[in-house]
Parts: C-alpha cells; sequence; structure tokens
C-alpha cells in the first residue's frame, strides 16, 4: 500500500476532527488533533519530523518530537486517543485503485448500466488523463 501524501493527512484530520489542525492555537481540542496527526504521520506513515511538521500547523522538527512522545503517552491510558489514531490511520490509507484514475476510469467504463452518451465521455476524459 503506498504512503498517503501529507496533505491527504491533513486533510482526513480536519474532516474527522473537523477542526483545522493546522491553526496555530493552544486551544486543547486543536492541540491535541494537532499531536494526533502528527503522531500518525510520523510514526505510522514515516514522514519525517521536518516535513511533517511544515506541511501540519507549520511547526518545526522539535514540535513533532514532543507531540510523537505525548501522544505515546496517551497511548497507554486514553482509549479515545487510542481510538481516534487508530481510525485517522485508516481514513488516511489509500488503495491501489483509489490512486490511479485510469483504474477507476476503465472500472466505470466497465459498468454495463452506463448510456453509450457517458461512456463517450467518459473515453474522451480517459484519453486526456493518458496524455
Amino acid at each position: 500500500m503506498k504512503q498517503p501524501s501529507l496533505k491527504r493527512i491533513r486533510s482526513a484530520a480536519n474532516i474527522y476532527f473537523g477542526v483545522d489542525v493546522s491553526l496555530n492555537t493552544r486551544v486543547t481540542e486543536i492541540r491535541l488533533a494537532r499531536q494526533i496527526t502528527h503522531y500518525v504521520s510520523h510514526k505510522k506513515f514515516n514522514h519525517s519530523q521536518s516535513t511533517t511538521g511544515k506541511a501540519i500547523g507549520n511547526k518545526d522538527h522539535a514540535t513533532v518530537l514532543h507531540s510523537c512522545k505525548s501522544i505515546e503517552n496517551y497511548l497507554f491510558y486514553d482509549k479515545q486517543v487510542q481510538e481516534d489514531v487508530r481510525r485517522l490511520t485508516n481514513k488516511c490509507r489509500i488503495k491501489e485503485k483509489e490512486e490511479d484514475p485510469v483504474v477507476l476510469m476503465k472500472g466505470i467504463l466497465k459498468n454495463h448500466n452506463i448510456n453509450i452518451h457517458t461512456k463517450i465521455e467518459l473515453r474522451q476524459i480517459l484519453k486526456l488523463i493518458k496524455s
């Protein structure tokens, strides 16, 4: 399985937590969401600390290191943080078919319930994607 981009991770976190994890604030809900996002990005998907920090909240590597240590401590006793890490990790994963628009388009074209005009339009789009 392909490693998700930092943009995808940040977007998934924003949707999952319902806040912008890139906001530079110490409000507990946003701080914790940002720390979980740093943890998932660095520990689960092996993005470097510096690129993770830059992409998620414009933080430096030391902040990401602190976030990871904090979340590792939370994981010992906080069931909600455990669940948040698990769910966010799953939301960030990319399935092989999902990442390739050509594969998606070919799958749609194989569907026999699509009318001929839609298939023609989809084939034209597929040609544009390939070129």
